[in-house]
């Protein structure tokens, strides 16, 4: 049977996928579940890409037929990141997994400052990391033959539909769309359409109720202390940060402000 192995932060966790059966949950549960495959979910709320290298033996002990990596989003706002550091750590992962023939899928991460609200100073550092991260992701991708699903062009990433009510975590259509998109890439033959069901109302109200504020408060002052230290730094070249839009054919003029 099929083993599927998601690793990673809470993207591969599953954090905002709401009522939905554990084994079922997240990228890995609804891709395993549209092919009857076995999930194993390795991911981990905050995780960062020492994580993944960490967890690099237990992805092998399951026999992965197919691994989901969701990685560099924290990375975005903690410490100083080397682009070219991380793309050569990441290799060393996925070429790990693809050594023992599975198939790797990994997402780039979407623009952050087009999902928080962050004054323009702040968003422009925020957005420039995010690009230099995907230009790692993308460099390791491409150098272990690693699938890419390219979350940060794709407009259903931001689409409100798609989206936990913490506007950084996928909903759970948004879980399912990707899943959706991770089998098309992988041409499992899964026909790719647009979801449009809206997260039920009440499991907004609750969770800004029980966890929203509590969130607002643990997170913000994280976020808005590393991004000015993204201010601080210079950025990566433009030249490694056009190189991930020239991989995808196109950037919005949105995303280019």
């Amino acid at each position: 049977m099929t083993v599927v192995v998601a690793v990673g932060d809470s993207i591969a966790y599953g954090v905002g996928d709401l009522d939905t059966p554990r084994d079922q949950q997240a990228w890995s549960g609804r891709v395993s579940l549209l092919i009857s495959a076995v999930n194993v979910n390795l991911g981990m709320t905050g995780a960062i890409l020492r994580d993944v290298e960490s967890r690099v033996p237990e992805v092998l002990a399951q026999g992965p037929d197919i691994v989901l990596v969701s990685i560099g989003g924290n990375d975005i706002v903690r410490g100083p990141f080397d682009q070219e550091e991380f793309g050569d750590r990441l290799a060393e992962c996925l070429d790990s997994f693809r050594s023992v023939g599975a198939e790797v899928v990994i997402l780039t991460v979407p623009d952050l400052s087009r999902m928080v609200q962050l004054p323009g100073f702040m968003g422009r550092a925020l957005h420039a990391r995010t690009h230099a991260v995907n230009a790692a992701l993308l460099s390791a991708a491409e150098r272990t033959s690693t699938i890419i699903v390219d979350r940060w062009h794709d407009p259903h990433t931001y689409h409100h539909t798609h989206l936990h009510v913490d506007r950084t975590h996928p909903s759970s259509a948004g879980f399912q769309y990707l899943a959706h998109r991770t089998l098309a890439a992988l041409g499992l033959g899964v026909v790719l359409t647009p979801i449009v069901e809206d997260p039920a109302p009440q499991h907004r109200a609750i969770w800004i109720a029980t966890s929203g504020l509590s969130w607002v408060i643990r997170r913000f002052p994280l976020v808005v202390r590393n991004v000015v230290t993204l201010l601080r730094a210079r950025p990566q070249s433009g030249r490694d940060c056009t190189r991930c839009d020239a991989v995808f054919g196109w950037m919005s003029p949105s995303m280019a402000e």
